[in-house]
């Protein structure tokens, strides 16, 4: 059995520790994915794609060896997942990444998010074979202590309706609930309802 004791953490990848981290985001996500950032069901072809969405530089991962096992994704003004036109378009073609650019524009817009903290996770998520080892919760930690080198007060981070253990660890490790939002069956295809926002005091 893995120890967190074995895990390692670092904000630099190599190009194969990029795509095994892509694949983990993948594997958390794949309904938002096919429902709003990429809008398409093949993994191989989605993978490339995502990789290139994906600003690296702004996360935090947990290695065992070589291994990645999880991302924690930090949002200090730049979003982690950025699906930009001249991205997509590599992967789907102009009208592909045209369409798909407005429809995200569009659906941001009808479903303003939350107003964010100076510090924000986009996303946390782990191997399926890590899960439930405490990985989690060594990367919101060292979120917390980036944000303290960074003097910010404040983390936010939302949570889906339908994902009640990771809202029991956010609330475990400081966050409280601030406000909720019922998107209703607008959401559906993404897998959730309501969306919460939580916010730590650092």
């Amino acid at each position: 059995m893995m120890h967190t004791n074995e895990i390692t953490l670092t904000d630099k990848l190599n190009e194969s520790q990029k795509m095994q981290a892509s694949t983990i985001v993948f594997d958390g996500f794949q309904k938002k994915l096919a429902s709003v950032w990429l809008y398409d069901n093949d993994k191989e072809r989605m993978l490339p794609c995502l990789k290139a969405c994906l600003q690296f530089d702004s996360g935090l991962y947990a290695l065992h060896g070589d291994q990645v096992l999880g991302v924690v994704g930090i949002n200090t003004g730049h979003a982690f997942v950025a699906p930009r036109y001249k991205v997509l378009k590599l992967t789907y073609g102009r009208w592909g990444a045209l369409w798909r650019s407005f429809q995200n524009f569009l659906i941001f817009r009808c479903f303003a998010s939350f107003k964010h903290e100076a510090m924000h996770i986009d996303l946390l998520a782990t191997a399926k074979e890590a899960r439930g080892t405490g990985i989690g919760t060594k990367l919101l930690e060292a979120a917390f202590e980036r944000a303290k080198e960074q003097h910010i007060e404040k983390i936010s981070i939302t949570v889906v309706d339908t994902n009640p253990r990771a809202r029991q660890l956010y609330e475990r490790l400081g966050f409280v609930h601030v406000e909720t939002k019922d998107y209703g069956k607008n959401t559906a295809s993404m897998g959730f309802s309501k969306e919460s926002k939580l916010v730590k005091t650092i």
